[in-house]
């Protein structure tokens, strides 16, 4: 096992239908690289590191949880901020690949960056309507997220 496999840990718990689509998916919050909200009384700060698709203390953000089960090499994922920094993504991944005038990445896929690490607009929602909302952007695209 090397070291980015050490660092990334257990596989991501997700279920596929019989065409190997991943429809629903696991985030753990003991794994969930994200920003809290100030009213933690310790201010906004990152937890389980900083916010990547699979990050130095194997945090993931939410699109790193979903990259992981699309079968996304882990060398691929480590230390980048957006899917959209992955050569060729899975089929099942496209929806997030940008579309004409958008930037990096698709609508839907902006959002969820945007929620998980709580652009300036977003930082005094709730972990509440963060989860609500990243719950949200994935089930219109096909994937029942469940937060534990």
């Amino acid at each position: 096992m090397n070291e980015i496999e050490k660092i990334a840990g257990a596989p991501v718990k997700c279920r596929k239908d019989s065409a190997g689509k991943v429809v629903e998916l696991w985030i753990e919050r003991s794994r969930w690289a994200r920003k809290t909200p100030p009213d933690t009384g310790r201010g906004i700060e990152s937890i389980n590191g900083m916010s990547r698709l699979l990050n130095e203390e194997g945090g993931m953000c939410c699109l790193g949880f979903y990259s992981r089960a699309c079968g996304v090499p882990i060398s691929t994922m480590y230390n980048i901020c957006s899917p959209s920094q992955i050569n060729l993504l899975p089929h099942e991944m496209k929806w997030l690949e940008k579309q004409e005038n958008q930037d990096r990445i698709s609508h839907d896929g902006s959002e969820l960056i945007r929620y998980n690490d709580r652009s300036c607009k977003d930082q005094m929602m709730s972990e509440q309507q963060q989860e609500c909302h990243i719950r949200k952007l994935f089930k219109k695209n096909g994937v029942t997220v469940q937060i534990v």
